[in-house]
C-alpha cells in the first residue's frame, strides 16, 4: 500500500496564530523525516496556494504550491491540482491540516480497495476536512471534477462530488483533544487522525504542547 498525504497549509487568517502555525509545520517536518525511515510508503507534502507563482504548479522539498489565491473557496482547487500532479502510483490520498497529526504506521495496515471515502463523518453527510481518506479512484474523480463546486467548503464539496458517483462516507472516529482534560486522555494505536485545534484559546498556544505530545506518543 502506498499513500499520498497533503497537509493543507496557508498563512494564518489571524496574526496571533502565526507562531502556532509555524510550530505545527515544524512538527510535520519531523513527521516527514521520521516517515522516510519508518513509513517509506507514505509521501507527505505541504499544499499551499500562491497567487504570485509564475507557473501553474511547483513541487519542491515536500511542498506543493498551486497558483491562485488562498481562500476557503479555493481549497478544493489546490487539492485537485495536487492530486492531479502526484496521484500516480498511490493507492490512497489523505487530506489533513496543520492542526492534525496522523498515525501513519497504523494507516499502513489499511487494505487496498476502491471506492473509499473515509474519515470522521459530520451530519451523516460529509467527512471532516481535518482528515479525509480517498482511494485512488475516488481521488481521481475529485481531481477531474471541473464544474462549479456545490459548496465553498472543500470537505462538503468533496462529499457531493463523490456521492454523485455512489461513493459515500465511511466513518472513522477522529481523536479530538479535549482541553478541559489532561494528557491522560491520549491513547495511541486506536485512531488514525488526531485533531488538536483549540477553539477557546485566542492565540492557540496550548496546541503546541499537545501537538508535540501526540507526535511523541505515536513516533517516540
Amino acid at each position: 500500500m502506498k499513500a499520498l498525504c497533503f497537509v493543507l497549509d496557508s498563512d494564518p487568517p489571524v496574526h496571533g496564530w502565526a507562531e502556532t502555525y509555524e510550530y505545527h509545520r515544524s512538527v510535520w517536518r519531523q513527521c516527514i523525516d521520521v516517515c522516510r525511515e519508518r513509513c517509506p510508503n507514505i509521501d507527505i507534502f505541504f499544499l499551499r496556494s500562491n497567487p504570485d507563482l509564475s507557473v501553474a504548479l511547483k513541487i519542491a522539498d515536500n511542498s506543493v504550491e498551486v497558483r491562485g489565491p488562498e481562500n476557503f473557496d479555493t481549497v478544493l482547487h489546490k487539492i485537485q491540482e495536487g492530486i492531479g500532479a502526484l496521484l500516480s502510483g498511490h493507492d490512497y490520498v489523505i487530506q489533513t491540516g496543520l492542526s492534525s497529526m496522523w498515525d501513519f504506521p497504523l494507516f499502513e495496515q489499511e487494505p487496498v480497495r476502491n471506492g473509499v471515502y473515509a474519515g470522521h463523518v459530520i451530519e451523516n453527510r460529509y467527512i471532516s476536512g481535518a482528515g479525509i481518506i480517498l482511494s485512488n479512484n475516488a481521488a481521481r474523480i475529485v481531481s477531474e471534477y471541473r464544474d462549479a463546486p456545490s459548496s465553498g467548503w472543500q470537505d462538503e464539496a468533496i462529499s457531493d462530488i463523490l456521492s454523485a458517483h455512489q461513493i459515500h462516507p465511511e466513518h472513522r472516529e477522529m481523536f479530538s483533544y479535549n482541553y478541559a482534560h489532561g494528557p491522560e486522555q491520549l491513547e495511541t494505536r486506536r485512531h488514525l487522525c488526531y485533531r488538536v485545534r483549540d477553539y477557546h484559546n485566542s492565540y492557540r498556544v496550548t496546541e503546541r504542547e499537545v501537538m508535540a505530545r501526540i507526535f511523541s506518543k505515536i513516533y517516540g
